[in-house]
């Protein structure tokens, strides 16, 4: 083009410019130019898919098992029922709410899910197994009974077992009517007496029992005198405690 075709001098080396092909490093200049400038373009969100999830709160479980232990955060309304503890109820409670019955048994409240969370199992809560009962092996020894028998001594008279030294002893009066009195200040209490009879001496068995079935056990002074009895027992001398006379009626002396 001549520059009577009304382009001036810069006119005309611009456009041959603009049409000459590019050489390497003018190529590699253009090319770094349009990287910065797609450098400086704001990525779009869907740049960077991994990133959705993680910005995003994991949503309340839907549904809770019947009897879960749960702790109430969170409530505006009621904040006086925040953090009390309760279980799960098995009713429905409505769509995105959860029924909870709180531990004092008489308050059930219908939340939202994420209004609830769960409490962690406390050991001390979970049931432990019932325990297999101690058995016990009793042994029938009449020597015991034959001692008591042959005593004369006036101070023996009440033969008695020491359940927790697993011991037998002896009784005066005053110590047999001081253990009765114990006795019935614990809830133990007279329940039957039994003749029983060694050679030719007569005797009683008092058989006692504890207000509360658990608290009672096989008696072995009433295995002893032939007898199975669960509860305590005396075998006692059927004489005086005055003076002592066997076999005596009530006594005038």
């Amino acid at each position: 083009l001549g520059v009577g075709a009304g382009f001036g001098t810069g006119d005309h080396l611009r456009l041959a410019c603009a049409l000459e092909p590019e050489t390497g490093d003018r190529r590699r200049g253009s090319e770094t130019r349009r990287q910065e400038t797609r450098g400086s373009q704001s990525p779009s969100p869907a740049v960077f898919p991994a990133l959705e999830g993680v910005m995003e709160s994991s949503p309340p479980p839907t549904s809770w098992k019947a009897g879960a232990a749960v702790r109430v955060v969170g409530l505006n309304k009621a904040p006086h029922h925040n953090c009390k503890i309760g279980r799960v109820s098995a009713k429905p409670a409505g769509e995105g709410r959860v029924g909870v019955v709180l531990d004092d048994g008489k308050t059930t409240l219908a939340v939202r899910n994420e209004n609830v969370e769960l409490v962690a199992a406390d050991k001390s809560d979970t049931p432990k197994p019932p325990e297999e009962p101690k058995s016990r092996t009793l042994v029938r020894d009449n020597a015991i009974l034959d001692e008591f028998d042959q005593s004369r001594d006036p101070e023996l008279l009440v033969l008695y077992h020491h359940l927790r030294d697993r011991s037998f002893d002896g009784f005066n009066s005053s110590e047999y009517h001081a253990q009765m009195l114990r006795y019935y200040a614990g809830g133990v209490s007279v329940v039957t007496v039994v003749p029983r009879r060694i050679r030719d001496n007569n005797y009683l068995l008092v058989c006692l029992a504890n207000k509360k079935q658990e608290l009672n056990t096989l008696c072995e002074l009433s295995f002893l005198c032939m007898r199975q009895f669960v509860g305590f027992s005396m075998l006692v001398k059927k004489r005086c405690f005055v003076c002592s006379k066997p076999d005596a009626p009530p006594c005038t002396c």
